[in-house]
């Protein structure tokens, strides 16, 4: 047999030999599935902050809300949609005056985030990601649909609160 195919046959032993440290359990279980879906998500409009909690979900996700053209937080002027939707994880908000936009998705880890209410008078321009939201208020609550998205994974999603449209079509939970 010629040497070389003799060294590689040593080389090719060595290599199938390192220890991975697996342990087979016997259950089939090859452990290279994701993480589960949370078990539940709350969001709470509180007194000073919107609070999002993920139980159980074992992944990082994103946090957004959409202000419905329902009830008394939105504002239709002369024909122009003035609901808010600049933290929605889509399309942002778009100023049906000057044009301009602004767009928001807020990184809640892998168990949820508080958001601080915006008291500043500056049309949430400087609005930190992930640490306020643009709501001023609780009252947002009646008119609001909150979107929960795997970081990873934008295609799993969960929406809740005030039934809306904004998020038809994306196959949400």
């Amino acid at each position: 047999m010629n040497k070389n195919v003799l060294a590689i046959v040593a080389m090719l032993g060595v290599v199938g030999c390192v220890d991975k440290g697996l342990v087979d359990t016997g259950d089939g279980d090859t452990g290279t599935d994701g993480p589960s879906d949370p078990s539940s998500i709350t969001v709470t409009w509180g007194t000073t902050a919107l609070d999002v909690a993920i139980a159980d979900g074992g992944s990082a996700y994103n946090f957004g809300w959409v202000e419905n053209e329902v009830g008394q937080g939105c504002i239709v002027a002369n024909g122009d949609n003035w609901c808010w939707s600049g933290e929605d994880c889509l399309l942002g908000f778009t100023s049906p005056t000057s044009g301009g936009s602004i767009s928001f998705c807020h990184d809640a880890g892998q168990f949820g985030t508080s958001l601080a209410y915006y008291d500043r008078d500056n049309f949430c321009n400087d609005l930190v990601e992930g640490a306020e939201t643009c709501a001023a208020s609780a009252l947002y609550e009646s008119t609001a649909t909150w979107y929960v998205e795997d970081a990873a994974d934008p295609a799993k999603c969960w929406t809740g609160g005030v039934a809306s449209t904004h998020y038809d079509g994306m196959g949400c939970n």
